[in-house]
């Protein structure tokens, strides 16, 4: 098992001025002078966790596209007697959209402003322990495991999917909806274009030039370019990691013995342009591959034992 991860001691305060492109259930960020560099291993970073993906659709969408996964893939219908954990779940969300469709919902994240949520007021949220790195729960806890728009700012992956893997009981299920590495036609957190496919290098050129040029996101408005580029490296360092399919396919058969990736059920599902568009073309199996490689990832993994 990997090394154990830790966080910036100031994450809590990272919502203002960086933030994925979500319009829904993600909080906000503000840049965190106390970044620690890209080596540092963040399993999940606090509020980062808990936006719409890019491309979700509306918060209803969302929740009826995991619900529906929840009940044909991992088979945890609504009323069912297995719990299901939403891995960096913001203020709680979905969680409490789950629970309103009958599932027996809970959800744990690093960050501090879910503490007055009503789902964490129902004793339905908790913290992640941080030094060392564990969720929360007893082995086996968990039917299935669900987390979105998270895996991408995960640097401790391995340290993460094992603590998957340890709350869930055998034969539950972890599903993980992410950009994909190669995501088009900008990377969906700062609106840079291509900045994902330089990964794991973020240079510091290719920010400044798009901070100069005016790009920014929808809590940079305004702000002088200088400032729009520290930030982002700072965020970029500290808050992203990208990761090819080919790079997930590896550590989740060590680490479960399993890898799917359920990709005609997310376009079936799933609310967007992309989606939308692929239902009305032929070649399912071509636009999943599409989507995996060049917009949203749909990872499962199962524990077998």
């Amino acid at each position: 098992m990997s090394a154990k991860p830790t966080i910036c001691s100031n994450a809590w305060r990272c919502r203002c001025s960086i933030r994925p492109i979500s319009r829904s259930r993600r909080s906000r960020h503000r840049s965190c002078a106390g970044s620690r560099p890209r080596s540092t291993p963040d399993a999940v970073p606090s509020s980062v966790l808990t936006a719409s993906h890019p491309g979700a659709g509306d918060r209803l969408t969302e929740t009826a596209l995991l619900a529906a996964a929840l009940t044909e893939l991992a088979r945890v219908p609504p009323g069912h007697n297995g719990a299901v954990l939403d891995l960096g779940c913001g203020q709680g969300r979905l969680v409490a959209d789950l629970l309103a469709r009958g599932f027996d919902a809970y959800g744990c994240d690093f960050a501090d402003d879910w503490l007055a949520s009503d789902a964490a007021a129902a004793g339905r949220l908790a913290s992640i322990d941080r030094h060392p790195y564990r969720l929360p729960y007893a082995d086996g806890h968990f039917a299935a495991v669900i987390s979105v728009s998270v895996l991408e700012h995960v640097q401790d992956k391995a340290a993460c999917l094992h603590e998957v893997r340890r709350v869930l009981r055998p034969g539950g299920v972890a599903m993980h909806l992410f950009p994909a590495h190669w995501y088009l036609p900008v990377e969906p957190h700062l609106l840079v274009p291509l900045l994902n496919w330089f990964w794991p290098r973020c240079p510091r050129w290719w920010l400044a030039l798009w901070a100069w040029l005016g790009v920014r996101n929808g809590f940079q408005r305004g702000q002088h370019w200088r400032r729009v580029w520290a930030d982002n490296d700072r965020y970029c360092r500290a808050h992203l990691s990208y990761w090819s399919s080919a790079r997930y396919r590896r550590l989740s058969t060590a680490i479960f013995g399993n890898c799917r990736w359920p990709m005609a059920f997310y376009l079936q599902h799933a609310a967007g342009g992309y989606p939308r568009l692929a239902r009305r073309l032929p070649g399912r199996w071509l636009s999943g591959l599409l989507s995996r490689e060049l917009r949203m990832a749909f990872l499962l993994q199962v524990r077998a034992d």
